[in-house]
């Protein structure tokens, strides 16, 4: 019987918890200068990969520098509405809980991980944040080979 009412009150309250506790498509569009583009953060995860972020918690490299944000490509498409309140409440009184992690080739900065912690701040005012960020050239070879990957020959017969 207890677990009807359980599940009862959860339906009952599914618009809140929709609302509150989801994923946000569009929320990281209205939030950063520049939009959300997949082929841009298919690149930019497929560059810090071959530098050796392998996981988003590696966090050893590069220098921590600040960033204007109208220089940022979001390379995450969703936010959890619920994590972005959390952190501007969090951040009123404390400072921001690591420093995001991202690379910079030529002028664009291509942000990896902490898409929320910026976010947060961009919501609260900021122009610049701070980024642990690496930097590349454009002709560096890693770019690249990223930007204009070899053809490669398969042989279907086989």
């Amino acid at each position: 019987m207890e677990i009807n009412k359980l599940e009862e009150r959860k339906n009952h309250n599914f618009p809140y918890w929709q609302e509150h506790y989801t994923h946000d498509v569009n929320l990281i569009n209205k939030i950063f200068p520049l939009e959300f583009n997949p082929s841009i953060g298919c690149f930019a995860r497929d560059v810090a990969s071959k530098i050796g972020y392998n996981d988003l918690c590696d966090l050893n490299k590069g220098e921590i520098v600040e960033v204007d944000i109208n220089t940022i490509h979001p390379c995450q498409s969703v936010l959890a509405k619920t994590r972005l309140i959390e952190l501007m409440i969090y951040l009123r009184d404390h400072e921001v809980p690591g420093y995001p992690m991202g690379i910079k080739i030529g002028n664009d900065v291509y942000l990896l991980d902490g898409h929320h912690r910026t976010s947060a701040q961009i919501l609260m005012g900021k122009k610049t944040v701070m980024i642990h960020l690496t930097v590349l050239k454009e002709d560096d070879e890693i770019v690249k080979s990223v930007r204009n990957p070899k053809s490669v020959e398969r042989d279907f017969d086989h």
